[in-house]
């Protein structure tokens, strides 16, 4: 209910909802709340700088950057080897023996814990919280940071990382982490399904929501409604991977992932250009002569220019696996669907086109391969089990917001959410609007077929034309008209129907604005301009100017009072 009344405020009102964030600790979010980003060390210091303290034999400084405040670094090593960090904390161009960071020995480097001052262009300083790791005999440092902030919109989590570690919140690496699906954990890896960067759009249920504001220590963002867009699909174990179609590079087949149902599939994001791609590329192979005997598959997606290359590498390496090639490196469609980021990228998917596990290789890949490609006995006693339904008895679940805003003149979507929540086929999946009222027409979506425990997330697009209908809101009815069979010769056709209202922001207005209380509403701006200004024509200026939208807000909230 939370929600629901702050997506009324935003979206109806068309107000900026502020929220109040409060920093919080990183491991208590995951590792995407901690952005590691390089820092290059040099022998000599960007700025003038004095190191008071023992002998060293290696000295590399290097500089970080918070706003407006600046920090020299020296990664120093003395003639035992020992290694030390050193930070100017007063900035006063000194490093002494008190500005020596402790440090522990980690596997193959040292690592060191400071908070440094961040001090933001138009904002208020604050604490960042650094961890400093030197991979031995580099001559660089990784920082890990981010300074995350959390608070809530509605009940859902939502925090901001300083993604590009400069100590300003609002800046283009930065990025929002939202919980959409509220179950208490937020994916917000860079491919995660919960991860938006500051300029891009988040859903919850049926209503969209942007960033408009962030303030520069990141304590305040302030959230406004936007036009619906589609959740992200989860790319997590457990979800069913996202279908694609292609033509395979090779034989010019037309293919799907979907046709590879009954196959564990290894989806491979890769190129030629990728030395670690080409690296890993022999062991992937033996892999693929050894399972592929007992129902394993690989779809490879390249993201080459050059199809000559790809071509000459299938040659050398004897590659038979399908292979998906749109000649343009990164601005792939199927990595775009997927939400590739760096390769090489996998999805191991099991043979019901569920993701079961993510780059994977070696022993680790072989392992649960083997578990996945058991005997055909054995799969089918570890496979679940449902009882064929009695004649007529729906198998799918439809799910869709309760109300839409329609404006006049506007185009306007209505989600609807369908789950297969059985192991059959829904075929020719059909979808409808019944009730309809004058002035709005819809689009369809084509008939589909729905996999057994898959979901798809359908957007009824629809256009309110002038004039629209005349009553405060209508009760529309989606109808989803199917068939499943549950063997050769036992079909059913089912309808299933679920509702919505849709109510005009217009009539939403006029509904409260010729009421009795809108007279209240004036007679209490009349008050308020008489206190105001006295006994005198101004409180009659003052009416003329402020009292519509005084009378706007009190009716509004004496309507919502009443419900």
């Amino acid at each position: 209910m939370r929600y629901i009344a702050l997506a009324i405020l935003v979206t109806v009102l068309g107000l900026a909802q502020e929220i109040v964030l409060e920093p919080v600790d990183p491991e208590s979010l995951g590792d995407w709340a901690q952005v590691a980003q390089p820092l290059r060390l040099y022998p000599t210091s960007v700025r003038p700088v004095r190191y008071e303290g023992p002998s060293l034999a290696t000295k590399l400084f290097g500089e970080i950057s918070l706003g407006e405040a600046k920090y020299v670094i020296l990664l120093g090593v003395n003639q035992q080897n020992e290694v030390g960090l050193w930070v100017d904390l007063n900035g006063d161009g000194v490093l002494t023996s008190s500005e020596k960071i402790p440090g522990v020995g980690v596997t193959g480097g040292f690592s060191w814990s400071v908070s440094l001052k961040a001090q933001p262009s138009g904002g208020s300083a604050y604490d960042y919280p650094f961890s400093i790791l030197w991979p031995e005999g580099r001559g660089y440092v990784f920082l890990l940071g981010g300074a995350p902030r959390r608070g809530f919109f509605g009940d859902h989590a939502l925090v901001v990382v300083d993604g590009d570690l400069d100590g300003v919140f609002g800046t283009k690496g930065d990025f929002l982490a939202v919980d959409v699906d509220n179950d208490g954990t937020i994916y917000a890896s860079p491919d995660g399904h919960e991860y938006f960067s500051l300029s891009e759009p988040f859903t919850i249920g049926s209503e969209s929501f942007k960033l408009q504001n962030i303030t520069p220590d990141g304590l305040k963002v302030s959230l406004v409604s936007t036009a619906y867009v589609p959740p992200k699909v989860p790319l997590i174990p457990g979800f069913p991977a996202p279908d694609f179609s292609f033509g395979d590079f090779l034989s010019g087949q037309e293919l799907s992932l979907r046709s590879f149902r009954g196959q564990v599939v290894l989806l491979d994001f890769w190129a030629t250009w990728c030395p670690p791609c080409m690296a890993s590329l022999p062991e992937i192979r033996k892999i693929y002569e050894e399972f592929h005997p007992l129902g394993f598959e690989i779809v490879g997606v390249s993201l080459d220019e050059s199809a000559t290359d790809l071509r000459r590498v299938l040659t050398q390496y004897e590659i038979t696996w399908p292979v998906a090639f749109e000649g343009n490196r990164w601005n792939n469609s199927i990595a775009n669907l997927y939400r590739v980021y760096q390769i090489p990228t996998t999805y191991l998917i099991d043979q019901d086109g569920i993701i079961r596990a993510r780059d994977l290789e070696g022993d680790e890949l072989r392992k649960i391969l083997t578990e996945l490609l058991k005997d055909q006995k054995a799969q089918e006693n570890s496979a679940i089990v449902v009882s064929p339904p009695s004649a007529g008895t729906p198998v799918l679940a439809l799910e869709a917001p309760e109300k839409i805003i329609v404006r006049p003149g506007e185009k306007f979507t209505v989600p609807l959410t369908v789950k297969n929540l059985s192991q059959y086929v829904a075929e020719n999946v059909r979808v409808t609007v019944d009730g309809l009222p004058s002035g709005i027409t819809g689009n369809y979506p084509d008939p589909f077929d729905l996999p057994g425990w898959e979901t798809r997330t359908l957007a009824l697009s629809f256009s309110a034309e002038e004039p629209m209908f005349s009553n405060p809101s209508k009760t529309v009815t989606m109808r989803v008209d199917y068939r499943y069979c549950v063997d050769e010769e036992t079909c059913f056709d089912v309808r299933q129907e679920v509702k919505t209202e849709l109510v005009p922001k217009r009539q939403e207005y006029l509904e409260t604005s010729g009421s009795w209380w809108m007279w209240v509403a004036v007679a209490a701006a009349l008050v308020v301009a008489v206190l105001l200004f006295g006994f005198s024509p101004l409180p009659l200026l003052f009416l003329w100017v402020a009292g519509p939208l005084w009378t706007w807000f009190v009716t509004f909230f004496l309507g919502a009072y009443r419900g």
